[in-house]
């Protein structure tokens, strides 16, 4: 008997299955600003933005890893808010990326931003503040 699929498909998984890269081309397009994912759900485009910087900065392709870092951080503080938990991990992935493209000062602004969030969400001993300051140490 064969293995049934799910009958939801996270967005993610249809984005990689639509992915078309011409011959020769370097970096990944997963077509996330296209019309329908912009206009119905900001929150998964937010997360695919997010989830592309990471492996943009995996792929040590630093430049796009921010761009993509920052529309993510653009999308998640409009849908969650100033002050959630989603905008404050979004901080901490791109105050890292800033970190190591040399932009010091940006990263520290970044990290103390999602420092402050995560104290307020989760207490001062939360993992959450642990793992903002210890990319501070850095």
């Amino acid at each position: 008997m064969p293995a049934r699929r799910p009958r939801h498909r996270h967005a993610f998984a249809v984005a990689v299955r639509e992915l078309h890269l011409p011959p020769g081309r370097a970096g990944v397009d997963f077509g996330v600003g296209q019309s329908g994912l912009r206009a119905r759900q900001p929150a998964v485009q937010a997360a695919l933005f997010d989830t592309l910087g990471q492996v943009y900065r995996s792929l040590g392709l630093y430049k796009k890893s921010e761009d993509l870092l920052k529309k993510a951080l653009a999308k998640r503080q409009a849908v969650f808010g100033e002050e959630s938990a989603e905008t404050a991990e979004t901080l901490l992935h791109l105050a890292d990326v800033q970190w190591l493209r040399s932009n010091y000062e940006e990263a520290e602004k970044n990290v103390l931003q999602a420092i402050a969030i995560s104290r307020q969400l989760f207490g001062a001993e939360s993992p959450e503040v642990l793992r903002a300051i210890n990319l501070r140490a850095k």
